[in-house]
């Protein structure tokens, strides 16, 4: 019993301490929840992920502020505000969103997903345009999911994390649910 006692005060001493931490000292952020701590990416590290729209053709999402106004003030796409919050370098447990274009389609594809993103590569005509951020592949560090959408009608991805911003996109729109991209931080 003492052994376990023990065990019990040096862990919760151990996270006290990590969390008390200043970020420049301590470049993790250890996740508090039940159970054994979890270390995760400093949610302070995060930048937004900008969304742009240009009607009837494509969703274009980008943590470039400079690549955004370029968007919207030449592309013909119109600003939608900020999705939510990703990494723009790889922290702990984090994996990358790729993003992928179709000049055929007008279509900008984001997956988190590497095998997902070279069949789109291989076999659906895109493009490689590198990676947007760094996400999470599961809900562990506190972050919530981004949905994908996919409108046939339009060739158009579409990414939010409202599940009403989803529904309504599903339900009136034309746009077929297609799941999770990956877990990022709300706006």
């Amino acid at each position: 019993m003492q052994l376990k006692g023990s065990l019990l005060f040096s862990t919760l001493a151990f996270t006290a301490y990590a969390l008390a931490m200043p970020a420049e000292n301590n470049n993790i952020y250890i996740a508090a929840r039940a159970g054994p701590a979890k270390a995760c990416g400093d949610p302070r590290n995060t930048v937004p992920l900008l969304r742009a729209y240009k009607p009837g053709t494509d969703h274009f999402y980008t943590t470039d502020a400079a690549e955004m106004t370029r968007a919207t003030s030449s592309l013909g796409y119109i600003d939608e505000g900020t999705t939510g919050y990703v990494f723009a370098n790889q922290e702990p447990q984090t994996v990358p969103l790729y993003r992928t274009y179709s000049n055929a389609a007008l279509d900008h594809f984001y997956t988190a997903d590497l095998n997902e993103r070279n069949n789109a590569i291989s076999n659906l005509g895109y493009s490689d345009e590198g990676v947007v951020g760094y996400v999470y592949s599961n809900t562990n560090c506190g972050a919530l999911p981004l949905f994908r959408e996919y409108s046939n009608a339009q060739t158009d991805h579409f990414y939010t994390m409202s599940a009403a911003e989803r529904d309504n996109a599903s339900s009136n729109l034309r746009y077929t649910q297609e799941g999770i991209s990956g877990f990022i931080f709300p706006f």
